[in-house]
């Protein structure tokens, strides 16, 4: 899981040049930070999702250290952006909304293809009676 340097202007409007504002030495730092926390919150990710979502961490954290998290919108050569809570990005809040809804559809498959278990199966040891599993 490799998220390269031409990625960024894929998923932004920023372009990682030792000539501009987001060098290439901010990119490593900023992508170094981005894979733990991705590491971190990884529900399972697929390789290319993996990549998307790192992508899109870099350019949060980019648009943080610019200082921009207060501000309502951001206009980037030509391109503008809104946030809708204080503190969030866009790349943030996309970020996010995939790794949600990767951890949620996990969630669904894996209690659809498992057993189902009783509720108060956690509460078996007070009960000498062993826990009932249903098949579906």
């Amino acid at each position: 899981m490799t998220v390269s340097q031409a990625m960024i202007g894929y998923v932004s409007p920023f372009t990682v040049s030792d000539s501009g504002e987001f060098t290439t030495a901010m990119y490593t730092y900023l992508s170094a930070v981005a894979k733990a926390r991705l590491d971190q919150e990884n529900p399972g990710l697929s390789e290319t999702l993996y990549d998307h979502c790192h992508a899109l961490l870099i350019c949060h954290l980019f648009v943080a250290r610019r200082g921009e998290l207060d501000k309502s919108s951001v206009s980037v050569d030509g391109y503008s952006y809104a946030r809708s809570k204080t503190g969030s990005t866009t790349y943030l809040e996309e970020y996010l909304k995939i790794l949600s809804e990767f951890a949620e559809k996990a969630s669904i498959t894996l209690l659809s293809s498992s057993d189902s278990v009783r509720n108060d199966a956690g509460m078996m040891p007070l009960d000498e009676n062993d826990a009932q599993v249903f098949p579906e």
